[in-house]
């Protein structure tokens, strides 16, 4: 499914790193294989579940989160709001028929009010088949979405999201490929300190844009990471999932 971009020796890919860590600026770091509530990252953030469970030996005979529809972890505002973040996953959606948030943060005013990090499959809204990612406050918003013809129910994805400080957009990779994103609002930040930060829906939003299907890991970063890096935290998730 996706284009390698490692260097190979001997038959075997090289990513470049070995593992999230490896890359400054890691704020979270979550799989399935090291449990519902661990997070891998040096910060240790406290991990709350409620109703995920775990699909045992799902992706190349690893574990993953696996989320029901009304599923989620909550982080709470431990993450407060950064200024700049990169956030990559393998994502698996069963349905994308409706909107289908994978992870995000929002306040529990909702989607009109203030978000960051978050990232909606849509077969429905935007363009059919897209992948999007909005931020802001209750006055601005930005949205930003790629309409994807290679969007697959039921099949692992790599999803990267990057946002720099004082942009109206948000960068978009799917399945290590630079997606020109379709832009909507102006908003360059949202504003306050601290919203709820989720997998499996978008912050302490319950209702309709919650998960059904899996993650099998995350990693979340206060930095706008460059090409290269972005490039070489998916080759590592092409290599450790055999993607």
């Amino acid at each position: 499914m996706l284009l390698r971009r490692g260097i190979i020796s001997s038959g075997v890919l090289v990513s470049g790193i070995t593992d999230p860590n490896d890359i400054a600026g890691l704020q979270l770091w979550m799989d399935g294989e090291t449990g519902l509530t661990t997070d891998k990252s040096d910060n240790s953030y406290t991990v709350n579940n409620t109703s995920v469970t775990i699909s045992s030996a799902d992706l190349n005979s690893l574990d993953t989160f696996r989320y029901n529809g009304s599923a989620f972890q909550s982080i709470g505002t431990q993450l407060g709001k950064p200024a700049n973040y990169t956030i990559s996953a393998v994502v698996k959606w069963d349905d994308a028929a409706v909107r289908e948030c994978a992870f995000g943060s929002f306040n529990s005013g909702g989607s009109t009010d203030e978000s960051w990090g978050t990232c909606i499959a849509s077969q429905s809204s935007k363009p059919s088949k897209s992948i999007y990612s909005t931020l802001g406050d209750s006055t601005n918003l930005a949205d930003s979405y790629t309409a994807l013809d290679t969007l697959t129910n039921a099949t692992y994805h790599i999803i990267t999201l990057r946002y720099t400080s004082g942009d109206s957009k948000v960068d978009i990779w799917v399945d290590g490929v630079s997606k020109s994103t379709t832009d909507s609002g102006t908003a360059t930040s949202c504003s306050g300190t601290y919203y709820e930060f989720a997998l499996g829906r978008a912050g302490a939003v319950a209702g309709a844009i919650e998960l059904t299907g899996n993650i099998a890991e995350l990693a979340l970063y206060d930095a706008s990471l460059s090409a290269g890096q972005i490039s070489n935290l998916e080759d590592y998730y092409t290599t450790r999932y055999a993607l």
